[in-house]
């Protein structure tokens, strides 16, 4: 947990390789309003089809339960297969 400018906490979540050199996804979610926000959760290509985003959601579920504290979730609008058909 960090805090940002705002001094809202900032989770933090991720998936490192065995070695700990390669980050293979991360959740970054914002305390706000009395409700968890859900930033970002992305898992890199390269390691898609591996469980990690349903690991993220997990924990990112576990922390909204132990807190007991709605989720929110942002979706941008660059992650549309119109704008990023690599990311979609």
């Amino acid at each position: 947990v960090i805090r940002d400018e705002a001094d809202r906490r900032i989770y933090v979540f991720e998936i490192w390789d065995e070695s700990g050199k390669v980050k293979q996804a991360w959740a970054f979610v914002v305390e706000t309003d009395g409700a968890l926000e859900v930033e970002e959760l992305y898992v890199r290509p390269e390691f898609r089809g591996k469980g990690h985003g349903k690991a993220l959601a997990a924990k990112v579920r576990t922390a909204a339960d132990a807190k007991k504290m709605p989720l929110r979730a942002w979706v941008p609008f660059a992650d549309s297969r119109q704008e990023s058909p690599d990311n979609y």
